[in-house]
């Protein structure tokens, strides 16, 4: 991979708002160059988001044993984001205990194959409908979809003519997710992460490589302001409505190693990039930090988090207790719970008794993925990381077993003394 390439010198539009991009394109997450989701979209979502229910198998709502599923969509970049954004789930508290969130991406395939229902009804009906059925769940239970996906006819790298094609192609897909889950009531969607690690050697270069993954952006924005302006082929409500409501996802592009101002976002090749992944596909890190932007961001957005979160409405669902996914809760007895980890003040206490037959690695992440504190301790010990020099929020402890590949996951809120 070309690491030496770990800027562009362009602004993500989320630090860009009100300013322009060659002159001409406004950035901002949404209209008038704003990040903050207007008012009246915001309105709509929620009245989509007060739709979703635990359904049962077909569609009916089921309070005891219905389900709310939430899957993501896309290609093997974001079925690697997503595989991990499920095992954060899994292991947080926090989440409606209706939830299960379903990973129904498929590797290699983009935009261009998903909207040719003609040629391609294979994509669905041989792929994606039988692995949500695997998962023990239907198309009916589909409720919230989030996707982050490209298109290999789209490979000319002129603007606005390449994003415009992309938010085409969205606009175009709408419709065929609405057909294909019949109660889905939300779609988010992301841009692609930082593509100046492509590899020109790779199949997918001329998908991945800047300004085009930078550009992706553009077209999701386009897409949503799309259906904010009122464009008939995005309706979600009334009588004409042929779309599900549509938002952003996460944004995860910045501009390589240079931090975006708005959230600290970045992304090092050496560090977030496996080292023979063609610069698209994320290490084991990188897949870590792109998940934990997917939670924060769900535990947060005032459109997922009432049906993503716990709460008095949804405590009916099993009373025995699930996983946050939908299964039930087991344990692997050869896991030793005897990690704890504690929050003191502005830092966080690991502790391994002395009867841990091994030593541990510790990572903690912030909120938006980027390891603030790595260390190995020794059994009988107690260390501490000291977090006061970052912000307040949500920190994610992570504690690999040296022996074995297991980790164990937990979530902290710290208010730290900054």
């Amino acid at each position: 991979m070309p690491c030496e390439n770990d800027t562009t010198h362009l602004t993500s539009i989320i630090d860009l708002q009100s300013d322009y991009y060659l002159g001409l394109y406004q950035g901002g997450l949404y209209p008038g160059g704003s990040n903050e989701l207007p008012y009246e979209h915001k309105e709509g979502g929620l009245a989509m988001a007060k739709k979703i229910k635990p359904l049962d198998s077909l569609g009916n709502v089921d309070w005891e044993n219905g389900k709310v599923v939430f899957a993501g969509m896309g290609a093997s970049t974001a079925g690697n984001a997503w595989n991990n954004f499920i095992d954060l789930v899994n292991v947080d508290s926090g989440i409606n205990p209706c939830l299960e969130v379903v990973n129904a991406c498929l590797g290699a395939k983009g935009l261009d194959v998903m909207i040719d229902t003609a040629e391609n009804g294979w994509y669905w009906y041989d792929e994606i409908m039988p692995r949500i059925l695997n998962k023990g769940v239907t198309r009916h239970q589909v409720q919230a979809v989030w996707i982050k996906t490209a298109s290999k006819a789209d490979t000319i790298l002129e603007f606005p003519l390449y994003p415009a094609a992309i938010a085409d192609k969205y606009a175009a897909l709408m419709p065929i997710l609405r057909d294909s889950f019949p109660n889905l009531q939300l779609v988010f969607v992301s841009g692609f992460f930082y593509g100046g690690y492509a590899d020109p050697r790779k199949e997918f270069y001329d998908i991945v490589k800047e300004p085009g993954s930078y550009w992706t952006n553009f077209a999701v924005k386009w897409l949503v302001e799309r259906q904010i302006v009122g464009v008939p082929e995005l309706a979600y409500a009334g009588i004409g409505a042929k779309s599900p409501w549509v938002g952003w996802g996460p944004h995860v592009w910045a501009d390589g190693t240079h931090p975006n101002e708005t959230d600290g976002l970045y992304w090092d090749c050496e560090v977030d990039f496996q080292p023979d992944g063609g610069g698209y596909h994320l290490s084991n890190t990188g897949k870590l930090k792109e998940a934990s932007l997917l939670l924060e961001w769900a535990r947060t957005n005032p459109v997922t988090r009432k049906w993503f979160l716990d709460g008095p409405e949804w405590t009916s669902c099993d009373p025995d207790g699930r996983t946050a996914d939908g299964r039930n809760f087991t344990i692997d007895s050869n896991i030793p719970d005897i990690y704890k980890v504690y929050v003191y003040q502005s830092s966080l206490l690991l502790e391994i008794p002395s009867t841990a037959n091994t030593q541990v690695n510790w990572e903690i992440y912030d909120a938006v993925g980027n390891l603030v504190h790595r260390q190995e301790v020794a059994p009988g010990t107690t260390v501490t990381a000291n977090l006061s020099h970052h912000a307040s929020g949500l920190f994610i402890s992570k504690i690999t077993y040296a022996d074995r590949m297991e980790s164990q996951i937990t979530k902290h809120m710290l208010y730290t003394s900054r």
